[in-house]
C-alpha cells in the first residue's frame, strides 16, 4: 500500500495554530529543527507567547477519540473487502474485538481530521482492473497519516513551541560605559582613515 503525501497550506494547520502570530510559528519551527545539543536562548516575549500558546497546540494534535475512529473505520469497511479468511469473518466476538482493540490502540495518536484523510486517500485511490480494494492494517493507514505534510508540519510547531518554551530568556546587553564608547569610536575612525588611504590615487 502506498503513503500518498497531503500538502500543507497555512490554512491547513489546526485552527489554534492558524491563530498564533506568524512570528511565533516561523520561530517554533525554527526551534523544532535546532538540534537538542543546542541550548536555545529568546526573548522573554516570545517565551511567554509560546507557553501559552503550547497547551491548544497540543490539545488540537490530540488523538481522535475511540468513537470518532470507530465511525471512520466502520465507514471505510463498507468501502473496502476482506478476505474469507479474515477475522472479521470468523463469527469470534472475542477475536473481533481483539482485532478492534488492536487497531484503536495502534491508531490512537492519530488527530481525527488526519485518520478521515487517510481513509478517505484509501477510498478514493484508482484500482487496476479487476482488482479489489482491500482493508488496510493499522500499519498502512499510519503509513499514509505519517505523509501527511499537515501533520508533520503542526507536530514540528508544537515540539517547537516545547523546545521554546523551555529556552533560557536572553539578557539585555549592559550599556556601553564611556570607555568602551570611546574605544569603539576609536576603532571605527581608524576604520574610516584607512578605507579613505585605500581610495586615494597615487
Amino acid at each position: 500500500m502506498g503513503s500518498e503525501v497531503v500538502a500543507a497550506g497555512p490554512s491547513d494547520l489546526p485552527s489554534a495554530m492558524q491563530s498564533m502570530p506568524e512570528w511565533l510559528r516561523q520561530l517554533a519551527e525554527r526551534c523544532g529543527s535546532e538540534r537538542y545539543s543546542t541550548e536555545l536562548t529568546a526573548s522573554p516575549k516570545a517565551i511567554e507567547a509560546a507557553r501559552a500558546a503550547l497547551p491548544a497546540a497540543c490539545d488540537a494534535l490530540a488523538g481522535a477519540t475511540e468513537t470518532q475512529r470507530a465511525g471512520l473505520l466502520v465507514s471505510l469497511l463498507e468501502h473496502c473487502v476482506v478476505a474469507s479468511d479474515h477475522v472479521l469473518k470468523s463469527g469470534d466476538a472475542v477475536l473481533i474485538g481483539l482485532y478492534w482493540s488492536a487497531f484503536h490502540e495502534d491508531l490512537s495518536h492519530v488527530p481525527a481530521a488526519i485518520l478521515q484523510a487517510a481513509c478517505k486517500t484509501v477510498r478514493s485511490r484508482p484500482l487496476p482492473a479487476k482488482s479489489v480494494r482491500w482493508f488496510p492494517a493499522p500499519g498502512d493507514l499510519l503509513a499514509i497519516c505519517a505523509a501527511d505534510e499537515r501533520w508533520k508540519r503542526a507536530a514540528a510547531i508544537r515540539h517547537g513551541l516545547w523546545r521554546l518554551a523551555k529556552a533560557t530568556p536572553e539578557r539585555p546587553r549592559e550599556p556601553l560605559s564611556e570607555a568602551e564608547q570611546a574605544e569603539v569610536e576609536a576603532k571605527m575612525a581608524m576604520l574610516r582613515a584607512r578605507a579613505a588611504a585605500s581610495c586615494e590615487v597615487p
